[in-house]
């Protein structure tokens, strides 16, 4: 009985943490390099929603596995939710160029929401194979 709660508990830490790492750590980063511009959040709302994605990790492993789906699938969402809140926004530039004064702005909101389109087709069909899996028991 105890070695499955520890053992529930030990994967749902790493489901929040991997969570984390791949939409608080990763894509920003891939973002920040790719556009030049520095992206990071706040260190408080940081240890929060790392804090959050643990909690939901845990819950989604320790509870019923058809309740445990809709809590995995929330990670996905607060994921999706934080990369279109920082970067869906437009991007700006003024410099010069060649002696001539040039402004420009740049809309990355499309290319975040193709990664979050990508990311909630991932959340669905995991879902529909965890459901699956399940019928099949």
């Amino acid at each position: 009985m105890w070695s499955r709660v520890v053992k529930n508990t030990v994967f749902g830490v790493l489901e929040g943490v991997v969570y984390y790492i791949v939409y608080f750590k990763i894509l920003p980063v891939v973002f920040s390099s790719a556009l030049g511009v520095s992206i990071e959040p706040p260190p408080l709302l940081t240890m929060l929603i790392l804090g959050v994605f643990i909690a939901l990790g845990v819950i989604s492993t320790s509870v019923k596995p058809f309740v445990g789906i809709v809590f995995e699938a929330m990670s996905s969402i607060l994921g999706a939710l934080f990369l279109l809140s920082i970067l869906g926004k437009t991007l700006t530039y003024s410099g010069e160029f060649n002696g001539v004064s040039v402004e420009m702005s740049m809309e990355i909101k499309s290319i975040v929401l193709v990664i979050i389109g990508f990311s909630v087709l991932y959340t669905i069909i995991r879902c529909f194979t965890r459901l699956s899996s399940l019928a099949e028991e």
